[in-house]
């Protein structure tokens, strides 16, 4: 499985929800295949200087929706040294719920209002190895 496939990626990029998907969020040129483990989505953002409240308040705004959504566990925002530099991570059940929240119309238009305000580079992982203060277990265990 590739990896580097983006936030917004889809199981089956031909099908109506992913052609949605495209046009809403225009970057998402990648698929990842479904899968039944958790997706993790990390957003690496570079928000214009003066911009970062702006940012922060919309993309709270999105996280308050999308954690009110099926399959959400949980996530978080990172502020960087570097003022303009952020990091938003979420973890979903599953890729098929990651992609019906990235479909929610509530979600797409704070999305689309967030690129207005800073531009992310978008990946969705799932686990490779998971590490406890007690012991590690590959992914799954």
């Amino acid at each position: 499985m590739d990896q580097r496939s983006p936030t917004w990626a889809l199981s089956d990029a031909t099908s109506p929800t992913a052609r949605h998907a495209a046009t809403a969020l225009p970057y998402a040129d990648e698929v990842m295949s479904e899968t039944v483990e958790p997706s993790i989505i990390v957003d690496v953002w570079v928000v214009s200087d003066g911009s970062q409240e702006e940012f922060m308040d919309a993309l709270v705004g999105v996280f308050e929706r999308v954690s009110a959504l099926e399959g959400f566990v949980g996530g978080g925002i990172l502020k960087g040294v570097d003022p303009t530099a952020f990091v938003s991570y979420a973890t979903m059940r599953s890729a098929s719920e990651r992609d019906a929240a990235f479909m929610d119309s509530e979600v797409t238009a704070m999305m689309r209002a967030i690129g207005g305000i800073a531009r992310p580079t978008p990946h969705s992982y799932t686990i490779a190895r998971r590490f406890t203060p007690a012991a590690s277990a590959e992914a799954g265990d």
